[in-house]
């Protein structure tokens, strides 16, 4: 509630979970379950600072009481950390991440760049799992078409993509110390989030490799259907002529239905103005090309697809099938988009570029061949001799990225909500450092715990670790007492007894003039 809304002091940013309006309230309420009422407590501060509308809420409750300066700082503080995690994004993203921490690391912020090249690094390894996956069911031929297909996939780009986080959090971040060794209830519960965020990134990956997979053209066919008078009489300008519409005329009107392997259904057709029709049997939105532009019209009044319901008119018109052809590595469905615009520059004639010159444009285009012969081909052919029938007008084929922009825009929700997914920062994990453990012999304790499996370092408490960190210690210490040097025969060397110190002599007394002594030393001197 907000008369609950603890005053706005200085919050320290932990973890986006906090600012989350479900999972913050799930993390409170684990960590009351837990018995870490300060730490529930302290996640509630950081939800009304944090989160979005929450902390808008707060600061208009501060304004009502008069608490300016406590609704200033908490906006402060959520602007802050938004702007964190807005500048964290790009950074989580693979290659884009690389990019950016190649950019710190050359403008001399090389800590920064270190810290996201790992994170960009991170989800390499997190995508890597459904990235593989999906690729392979395309690559097979067997994309997840039944729910048990479906539910198999899921599970296992899931768990790859919490066991790829795992070990990724290992060799980029916390070596071989297990990260959840003397943790809180609010850090084991964050840390469950990231797994759980792991798994979801995975997921996403591979639902977005078919996605933006190019779809092709596999099946292109021409069909005709007969035109009354009436219509024939509207081609050439001539309108609202009654009784018309009671003669056959024997001409045809051509369009195209194309096939993807995606399961679209593609209808196209040229209209008496020029105009290039392109919609798809699925989907509410038709395109129209009119002079090389390009606009949309969806109505979503309809519960059927307008070109549903064009073929279903074709169909109630007496519409036949004209040729049909089986495609294997046919054009991508974003190229034809290309080659439709293209053909609109032309405009109509009913001599050189009808509907029928469009249909065998479709085909050639599709199948890399047209048709023998047009549906009316006995009038055509007599008048191609006096004007032959306008060139297929050049089109630009698209590039990958142009590819991938069309394909995600044929499922755009997917497609939004999975980069959404994988884009969502995650914080750097942070280890603990007791004062208890930062004189420890690391290297040995490292060494130890190397030896244990994964679970059961996540299963360590902190009394264990520093049962085991005193063990490290003590195998240190005797190691270093019982360290002694060896011959190369095998015997150990004694130390040598230490030698009396040799007593200092005393300068000799001086000789007598007279004496021998005395005689020698003149005579030397």
């Amino acid at each position: 509630m907000a008369s609950d809304v603890p005053n706005a002091e200085y919050v320290e940013f932990i973890s986006g979970v906090d600012g989350m309006i479900v999972l913050a309230q799930a993390k409170m309420a684990y960590q009351k379950y837990s018995g870490d009422h300060a730490g529930a407590e302290a996640t509630s501060k950081r939800f009304w600072t944090f989160s979005l509308g929450a902390s808008q809420l707060a600061s208009v409750q501060d304004v009502y009481h008069g608490n300016f300066e406590q609704a200033r700082l908490r906006q402060r503080q959520f602007l802050d950390s938004a702007t964190r995690m807005l500048r964290a994004m790009p950074e989580a993203v693979p290659v884009l991440g690389h990019m950016v921490g190649g950019v710190h690391c050359c403008v001399g912020n090389r800590e920064h760049g270190k810290q996201v090249l790992k994170r960009a690094s991170r989800s390499c390894f997190v995508c890597a799992p459904g990235l593989l996956i999906g690729g392979a069911s395309i690559a097979l031929g067997i994309p997840a078409q039944t729910f048990a297909q479906t539910a198999v996939m899921t599970a296992a780009a899931g768990v790859g993509g919490v066991v790829a986080g795992m070990q990724a959090d290992v060799r980029l971040y916390l070596g071989a110390i297990p990260p959840q060794v003397g943790s809180s209830p609010g850090e084991r519960f964050d840390f469950f989030v990231v797994r759980l965020l792991d798994a979801m990134k995975s997921v996403c990956c591979m639902d977005l490799v078919p996605i933006l997979y190019p779809d092709s053209i596999e099946q292109a066919s021409v069909w005709v259907e007969p035109l009354n008078a009436q219509e024939a009489a509207h081609l050439i300008g001539i309108k609202n002529v009654p009784g018309l519409e009671q003669i056959d005329t024997g001409a045809l009107h051509s369009f195209v239905v194309l096939k993807t392997t995606k399961g679209h259904i593609l209808l196209t057709e040229r209209l008496h103005d020029g105009q290039i029709i392109l919609g798809d049997a699925t989907a509410p939105t038709v395109q129209h090309f009119a002079d090389g532009n390009a606009f949309s019209m969806t109505d979503s009044s309809y519960t059927v697809s307008p070109m549903a319901m064009r073929l279903e008119m074709a169909r109630e018109n007496g519409a036949t099938l004209f040729a049909v052809k089986e495609i294997a590595g046919g054009p991508s469905a974003a190229a034809f988009i290309h080659f439709a615009k293209a053909q609109s520059t032309i405009g109509y004639d009913l001599i050189t570029s009808n509907c029928q010159h469009y249909a065998n444009s479709v085909l050639e285009f599709a199948s890399g061949k047209g048709l023998t012969f047009l549906p009316n081909g006995n009038l055509l052919e007599l008048s191609a001799m006096l004007m032959p029938p306008t060139a297929t007008a050049p089109f630009v084929t698209p590039g990958l990225f142009s590819t991938m922009a069309y394909e995600a825009s044929q499922a755009s929700g997917r497609a939004a909500m999975d980069a959404a997914v994988i884009c969502c920062p995650r914080p750097i994990p942070a280890l603990p450092e007791p004062e208890q453990l930062q004189q420890l012999p690391l290297d040995e304790l490292q060494r130890q715990l190397e030896q244990m499996t994964l679970q059961q370092r996540e299963m360590l408490t902190p009394a264990q670790l520093q049962q085991l960190a005193g063990a490290a210690s003590a195998q240190v210490a005797n190691g270093r007492e019982q360290m002694q040097g060896h011959r190369l025969d095998g015997s150990i060397p004694t130390e040598p007894a230490p030698q009396p110190a040799a007593p200092v002599a005393e300068p000799p007394a001086p000789v007598p003039e007279g004496s021998p002594g005395g005689q020698l030393h003149n005579f030397r001197q």
